[in-house]
């Protein structure tokens, strides 16, 4: 098994919102429905990458599946999140598009309570699914930052063997907080990067502990 997080050099971020796929089935330019209108440009080269590979000791079908279906029971086994709860789901003859909410319970450094809100420790998971080439394309939205912060990435399921699964996440993390509505300049400079760094700890890794969490429901499920 195999996680790691690639941070680049970065002078700064830059902000980025809207979902990764463009292919009709989850159109920008909406803001209730599951999609967000478009994002200013933003420079690919400061973002964090998140990359992590699993190889998990349970069947590919069964693994998607549960992947799919039952992310949802995978919050009790990640520490930092207290519930994921399904939004909307829409059935698709290749596969399925779903909104997942997750919230998590990371208490709020005292560094940081001048910017981040409990409303911050929410975002939204908007993932396409590929039955075919079991993967799913993901965009995570923070609802209260949704200029500041952008996570895109790709979740792709293969079969390692009758009995295993190969797991392999690949994404990117940006967060721009220089143009916070009702915080003043000064004060954003001066808290941005402890603001970033926790923002960064909050989703990042729990993106990595996800193939974890998901070995340890299905060895539950299937001892």
């Amino acid at each position: 098994m195999c996680d790691r997080i690639l941070l680049e050099e970065r002078p700064h971020l830059f902000p980025v919102v809207g979902l990764q796929h463009n292919d009709g089935r989850m159109q920008r330019g909406q803001r209730d429905s599951g999609t967000i209108m478009p994002p200013r440009p933003w420079d690919r080269r400061h973002a964090m990458r998140i990359d992590s590979s699993t190889r998990i000791a349970h069947p590919l079908e069964r693994v998607y599946r549960t992947y799919r279906d039952d992310l949802s029971s995978l919050a009790a086994y990640l520490p930092d999140i207290s519930r994921i709860e399904v939004e909307s789901r829409t059935e698709r003859d290749d596969g399925v598009d779903l909104l997942n909410v997750w919230y998590a319970s990371t208490p709020i450094p005292s560094v940081a309570t001048g910017f981040v809100r409990p409303e911050m420790l929410r975002w939204e998971d908007h993932a396409s699914w590929d039955d075919e080439n079991t993967l799913a394309r993901w965009t995570l939205v923070v609802p209260a930052l949704r200029n500041q912060v952008r996570c895109t990435g790709e979740t792709r399921l293969s079969s390692a063997g009758p009995e295993h699964t190969t797991v392999a996440l690949v994404g990117e993390l940006d967060i721009d907080l220089r143009k916070i509505p009702g915080v003043n300049r000064f004060l954003a400079k001066t808290m941005k990067s402890q603001v970033e760094a926790f923002i960064s700890r909050l989703i990042a890794p729990n993106l990595r502990r996800v193939n974890a969490a998901l070995e340890q429901y299905l060895n539950d499920q299937y001892p």
